[in-house]
């Protein structure tokens, strides 16, 4: 049940700030809800999945660094 999703960029040195409007998500083992933010260096990709509400809305940041 639930759902994933993996953003990648395709440039090397991005970061990524994630921030959940509504729900809950997983990130990276972390286990964010509504109003949780999280912050990432280094990698080219970023996986996201949503265990318990299909309806999550998030707002995801490519930002360079």
């Amino acid at each position: 049940q639930g759902a994933s999703i993996e953003y990648e960029t395709d440039q090397s040195g991005r970061g990524f700030w994630l921030f959940v409007i509504e729900g809950e998500v997983e990130v990276d083992s972390n286990q964010l809800a509504t109003g949780d933010s999280i912050a990432t260096q280094g990698f080219e990709s970023l996986k996201m999945m949503n265990r318990l509400n299909p309806t999550a809305k998030i707002m995801l940041f490519d930002l360079p660094l």
